[in-house]
């Protein structure tokens, strides 16, 4: 074999091995901040697996299902983000999208896009804001509800750039760039819950219609009398699929992680 395409071989081995040593312990160490700042709202993580997963961060807002987890638009120069996710089941749901202030967002408005201003100068040149109601979301986004969103776009990497929906029965959060200093991502997560505290306050949590009969998450079916419910996300189910599936069938958490003083719940 000539020195040339030996020397080819062995450097493409060397990059691979440092890019996959690279890959495992980024993922280590987003895997460990999730854990330190998981205390901060009783939340667990999802470890996942560092050649396919990132790991995820489950927790509740009040009695809401929410994660935290860092995401890329993938190709060759992938566009980061720290992503906050809360389903907003059984919730008033105002629709609202708030996004980043822009060059396009400017030129929409000739064309009539929609802006609605709330009158603080800062926050109406930071943001380009659109909802069917106007009037509530004023309410809502109240002088210190709109410090905490401004909190929220300076943290990271040097990039201001924020996005937050509500819509489809999600509240969600996006943030450009990856946070993983310990305590840029705490205030990130702290803060996003503090506000969709204020925005549930706001709406109101009024259950709108009746609501769907339950469905274990292993095997579909309607929920019977006996359930089991995951001690970390609060879904119920069957307490022999629990036990088949080893654990919860929608956030993963292990069967003996359950607490032994309810193991399982009787539903009139």
């Amino acid at each position: 074999m000539p020195a040339f395409v030996a020397f080819v071989i062995v450097m493409v081995a060397l990059v691979t091995v440092l890019s996959l040593r690279h890959t495992m312990r980024r993922h280590q160490r987003i895997a460990a901040v999730l854990e330190s700042v998981s205390s901060s709202v009783g939340g667990r993580v999802q470890a996942g697996h560092w050649l396919t997963a990132m790991p995820v961060l489950h927790f509740r807002v009040r009695e809401l299902a929410a994660w935290l987890e860092l995401t890329s638009s993938g190709g060759k120069h992938p566009v980061l983000y720290t992503e906050i996710t809360v389903k907003l089941g059984g919730v008033d749901v105002l629709p609202l999208r708030l996004a980043p202030e822009g060059f396009l967002t400017k030129v929409g408005k000739l064309f009539g896009l929609q802006d609605v201003e709330v009158g603080d100068k800062a926050f109406d040149a930071a943001f380009s804001i659109a909802t069917s109601s106007p009037g509530p979301l004023t309410r809502f986004l109240s002088p210190s509800v709109r410090q905490m969103i401004l909190r929220l776009r300076a943290l990271g990497s040097g990039f201001e750039q924020l996005w937050i929906e509500v819509e489809g029965r999600r509240f969600f959060f996006r943030k450009h760039s990856w946070i993983e200093e310990e305590w840029q991502l705490r205030q990130f997560l702290v803060t996003s819950v503090q506000i969709v505290e204020a925005y549930l306050e706001t709406i109101g949590l009024r259950q709108l219609s009746p609501p769907a009969p339950e469905r274990c998450p292993v095997c579909k079916d309607r929920l019977g009398e006996r359930v089991e419910v995951c001690r970390w996300c609060g879904v119920k189910h069957h307490p022999e699929c629990f036990e088949l599936n080893d654990g919860c069938g929608r956030c993963g958490a292990k069967a003996e992680a359950a607490p032994l003083s309810t193991p399982r719940v009787e539903v009139e």
